[in-house]
């Protein structure tokens, strides 16, 4: 089960120690999204994080982890040690066999303390109960619903996609939202130093960029990440992204390439997708002047 993208989870992905932290002062809360937990966790769920060293998991407790770039829960089937290493075999509550990679130690961030379902905590051991008949079949019910909605709506975002694409559905749009995009502010975010994690970083307006703000990014390209997002105060979330990625200069194409772009469906076919690229042109065009070279790589615009 994957944990939606958060505060607390862009920390913890950047720092283990950090989110064991946050856990170890009661500050450390994810959201669930997924079915795999089904039905000890569902979507929508608020889980809070209890910190756990790895050598002292119990089996059966519901671990937290980072896996790459994403905070997982899983369940722990098996704690073992390789290499003086320890590491966690875990598995989803719907599934028969283990994960395939197992937790090192260095990954683990916590345990799932409790959890809370429209503001009820529920049971986390629902694995264990082996409720009746009647319970199992409320579940299995309960899960085909769930199902049939995410399905469901998947269609919905395919038929919308489709209507996106027709011209006349633009003029519609620019004319319901264009009071709100008259609103839009656009930020330029640029990860911390430590590591360059993208998970990790400090804003700035495009006045504060275009004007040197950019000017170490300019300097030393290679391997960065830039993003310029779009949001409609006072909502911090981004309606709007659009990221680019540096390139050394012996590859082929050298300088700022354009590694993708989203935009909210119902803000897509309003004209935002054009903002975002004409608000990154004019950051680029700082770099450009910076670098007194061109620093525009193939895909830019």
């Amino acid at each position: 089960m994957l944990l939606s993208e958060a505060g607390p989870i862009r920390l913890a992905v950047a720092s283990v120690d950090l989110g064991r932290e946050l856990a170890a002062r009661g500050k450390l809360k994810f959201v669930a999204s997924g079915m795999c937990m089904y039905p000890a966790l569902r979507p929508g769920d608020v889980l809070s994080v209890a910190p756990r060293a790895a050598a002292k998991l119990a089996v059966g407790e519901l671990l937290i982890f980072r896996r790459g770039a994403r905070i997982v829960c899983h369940r722990t089937v098996e704690v073992g040690q390789k290499q003086g290493r320890i590491f966690v075999v875990t598995q989803q509550d719907r599934s028969s066999m283990p994960d395939n990679e197992v937790v090192w130690g260095e990954d683990v961030i916590g345990i799932v303390s409790s959890a809370e379902r429209h503001g009820r905590r529920v049971c986390l051991d629902v694995m264990r109960e082996r409720p009746g008949v009647v319970r199992r079949g409320l579940l299995a019910t309960k899960l085909r619903t769930i199902e049939c909605e995410t399905h469901l709506r998947s269609a919905a975002i395919t038929a919308l996609g489709r209507l996106q694409s027709q011209p006349a559905y633009g003029d519609v749009v620019r004319g319901l939202v264009a009071k709100r995009l008259a609103r839009v502010e656009y930020r330029v975010r640029l990860p911390l130093a430590a590591g360059r994690s993208r998970t990790l970083f400090r804003e700035l307006s495009v006045e504060e960029a275009v004007n040197g703000g950019l000017a170490e990014v300019a300097a030393h390209p290679d391997g960065v990440h830039w993003t310029l997002a779009a949001t409609l105060p006072p909502d911090d979330r981004p309606i709007g992204l659009v990221t680019y990625a540096g390139r050394p200069p012996e590859c082929p194409f050298p300088g700022w390439s354009r590694e993708g772009e989203f935009v909210r469906a119902r803000y897509r076919g309003s004209g935002l997708e054009q903002r975002l690229i004409a608000q990154a042109t004019r950051v680029l065009e700082a770099l450009h002047e910076h670098l007194g070279r061109s620093t525009l790589g193939e895909g830019t615009l």
